[in-house]
């Protein structure tokens, strides 16, 4: 046998390591920003319809022409619909943050 025709075990190169802490950060931080661009949707949309709403997102008061009422409630909701998706995301991602700080002290 010649020495062309053994062959080398090349090692194969490691998995660059996961950086779990700055990925569950940058999903804070994504979370966050969408929560401030729909806070912002939501002031724009408030101001241009004239709405009252209470606490809770309930509608109190709309100052628009009757016809337009229904399709601005519709909007409303779906606004209301959206906030609260990304706010029963905030706890976790925060969380599991937290989590991975505490793991890796």
């Amino acid at each position: 046998m010649s020495w062309f025709s053994k062959t080398a075990a090349i090692p194969e190169p490691a998995p660059p390591p996961i950086d779990r802490e700055a990925q569950a950060l940058n999903r804070v931080r994504e979370i966050k920003a969408a929560l401030n661009a729909l806070d912002a949707e939501m002031q724009r949309f408030r101001s241009q319809h004239s709405i009252r709403a209470d606490r809770f997102g309930r509608l109190l008061q709309i100052i628009c022409p009757l016809t337009a009422r229904a399709a601005i409630e519709t909007e409303w909701r779906e606004l209301l619909k959206r906030r609260d998706r990304l706010m029963a995301d905030w706890p976790a991602a925060l969380s599991e943050l937290n989590e991975i700080r505490r793991t890796e002290k």
